[in-house]
Protein backbone atom coordinates (compact mmCIF):
# COMPACT_ATOMS: atom_id res chain seq x y z
CA UNK A 1 0.00 0.00 0.00
CA UNK A 2 1.51 3.19 -0.85
CA UNK A 3 0.32 6.67 0.76
CA UNK A 4 1.58 8.74 -1.93
CA UNK A 5 -0.93 11.13 -3.71
CA UNK A 6 -0.72 11.08 -7.64
CA UNK A 7 -2.40 12.90 -9.94
CA UNK A 8 -4.14 11.36 -12.94
CA UNK A 9 -6.23 12.07 -15.61
CA UNK A 10 -9.73 10.02 -16.24
CA UNK A 11 -9.83 8.16 -19.55
CA UNK A 12 -13.61 7.71 -19.39
CA UNK A 13 -13.99 4.11 -19.54
CA UNK A 14 -14.55 1.80 -16.87
CA UNK A 15 -16.05 2.27 -13.51
CA UNK A 16 -15.53 3.18 -9.93
CA UNK A 17 -15.54 0.80 -6.61
CA UNK A 18 -16.12 0.28 -3.42
CA UNK A 19 -12.91 -2.06 -3.08
CA UNK A 20 -9.47 -1.94 -5.39
CA UNK A 21 -10.43 -5.79 -6.44
CA UNK A 22 -14.55 -4.49 -6.83
CA UNK A 23 -16.98 -6.96 -8.27
CA UNK A 24 -20.75 -5.89 -9.83
CA UNK A 25 -21.18 -6.06 -6.01
CA UNK A 26 -18.89 -3.27 -5.62
CA UNK A 27 -19.78 -0.50 -8.18
CA UNK A 28 -20.42 3.01 -7.14
CA UNK A 29 -19.73 4.35 -10.02
CA UNK A 30 -21.65 2.49 -12.91
CA UNK A 31 -19.72 4.85 -15.61
CA UNK A 32 -16.78 7.19 -15.77
CA UNK A 33 -17.66 8.45 -19.18
CA UNK A 34 -18.63 12.00 -18.51
CA UNK A 35 -14.98 12.37 -16.16
CA UNK A 36 -13.36 11.64 -19.56
CA UNK A 37 -10.11 13.99 -19.09
CA UNK A 38 -11.03 15.03 -15.39
CA UNK A 39 -8.53 15.54 -12.60
CA UNK A 40 -7.84 12.65 -10.37
CA UNK A 41 -6.05 12.61 -7.32
CA UNK A 42 -4.99 9.11 -5.68
CA UNK A 43 -4.77 9.13 -2.01
CA UNK A 44 -4.23 5.13 -2.16
CA UNK A 45 -2.28 2.68 -4.30
CA UNK A 46 -2.74 -0.87 -3.74
CA UNK A 47 -1.55 -3.81 -5.92
CA UNK A 48 -4.16 -6.59 -6.42
CA UNK A 49 -1.52 -9.37 -8.29
CA UNK A 50 0.11 -7.45 -11.33
CA UNK A 51 -2.77 -5.08 -11.09
CA UNK A 52 -2.97 -1.15 -9.34
CA UNK A 53 -5.76 0.18 -8.00
CA UNK A 54 -6.09 3.63 -6.85
CA UNK A 55 -7.99 5.71 -4.11
CA UNK A 56 -9.41 8.94 -4.69
CA UNK A 57 -12.30 11.46 -5.47
CA UNK A 58 -13.77 11.94 -8.53
CA UNK A 59 -17.55 13.01 -9.16
CA UNK A 60 -18.06 13.75 -5.51
CA UNK A 61 -17.34 10.23 -4.32
CA UNK A 62 -14.18 8.51 -3.53
CA UNK A 63 -13.64 4.98 -5.33
CA UNK A 64 -11.15 2.43 -6.30
CA UNK A 65 -10.09 2.89 -10.46
CA UNK A 66 -8.65 0.39 -12.01
CA UNK A 67 -5.22 1.17 -13.79
CA UNK A 68 -6.22 1.33 -17.14
CA UNK A 69 -8.81 3.71 -16.84
CA UNK A 70 -6.27 6.37 -16.07
CA UNK A 71 -3.57 7.83 -17.64
CA UNK A 72 -1.24 9.42 -15.94
CA UNK A 73 0.55 13.10 -15.71
CA UNK A 74 3.58 13.26 -17.38
CA UNK A 75 6.15 16.13 -16.66
CA UNK A 76 5.36 17.44 -20.62
CA UNK A 77 2.04 17.94 -18.84
CA UNK A 78 3.50 20.83 -16.80
CA UNK A 79 4.31 24.24 -17.27
CA UNK A 80 7.79 25.54 -15.68
CA UNK A 81 5.89 26.01 -12.42
CA UNK A 82 4.61 22.47 -12.27
CA UNK A 83 1.27 23.70 -12.76
CA UNK A 84 -0.91 21.29 -14.62
CA UNK A 85 -1.82 22.63 -18.26
CA UNK A 86 -4.99 20.86 -18.87
CA UNK A 87 -8.91 21.97 -18.46
CA UNK A 88 -10.20 22.78 -15.06
CA UNK A 89 -11.81 19.78 -13.06
CA UNK A 90 -14.85 19.65 -12.38
CA UNK A 91 -14.31 17.67 -9.50
CA UNK A 92 -11.49 16.75 -6.93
Amino acid sequence: MDKKKKTFYAKGTGKGYKRAWGGSKEIKLNSLSKYKNDFFVATVTVQVGKQMWYRGKIGGKTVWIHMDDLTAINEKSTNKLGHIKKKQCRYL
